[in-house]
């Protein structure tokens, strides 16, 4: 019968100078894997994050109110760079057009997620949060031909005909949305 070396009786090391490298090699090993896996997590994301902007919701109406805000803002900048930006010898628009429409569009996401979350938790219903949380809707619908369109390679006349318009409107409602927020 085999007997274990640090339960032998005339073995001078004891338990914990036996199971200490055992350890450290376990503790090791993890450690390696750990990294492996968020190195290449990390090594994905940006990839990710480039494709989507994403800004969190919260319930707090102050937060909402505020996204709303910025939506207002990059939305005005996107407007007016459709309006007047001259066209690059690709057809395309600048990279910052591109952003702040998106980023219009995020930050329009971010406040319909925090109104939805606030719905949610709410014990009895609130008809004004339920009616500002239709017009974000709505003008979250509205900015998304602005964001998404932007990078296809549809012509500037059809691209300009369907998402002036229709960020034009979801201003509108982004407008009655703030106006209605406490």
């Amino acid at each position: 019968m085999r007997r274990s070396r640090c339960l032998d009786p005339g073995d001078s090391k004891m338990p914990s100078q036996v199971f200490l490298p055992v350890i450290r090699r376990m503790l090791v090993v993890t450690l390696v894997v750990a990294l492996a896996f968020f190195g290449r997590v990390s090594w994905q994301a940006p990839a990710h994050a480039q494709a989507d902007i994403d800004i969190k919701g919260s319930r707090d109406p102050a937060t909402i109110k505020s996204q709303l805000r910025m939506a207002r803002q990059f939305g005005d900048k996107t407007l007016k760079a459709l309006r007047e930006e001259l066209p690059e010898p690709s057809g395309h628009f600048t990279p910052e057009t591109v952003h702040t429409a998106k980023l219009t569009y995020a930050y329009i996401r971010a406040a319909k997620g925090g109104i939805e979350i606030a719905l949610s938790m709410q014990r009895f219903p609130d008809p004004v949060l339920g009616l500002t949380h239709k017009k974000v809707e709505e003008a979250w619908n509205l900015a998304r031909p602005a964001a998404s369109k932007i990078t296809w390679d549809l012509s500037r006349q059809d691209f300009l005909a369907e998402a002036v318009p229709s960020l034009t409107r979801s201003m509108r409602l982004v407008d009655q949305a703030l106006i209605l927020m406490p």
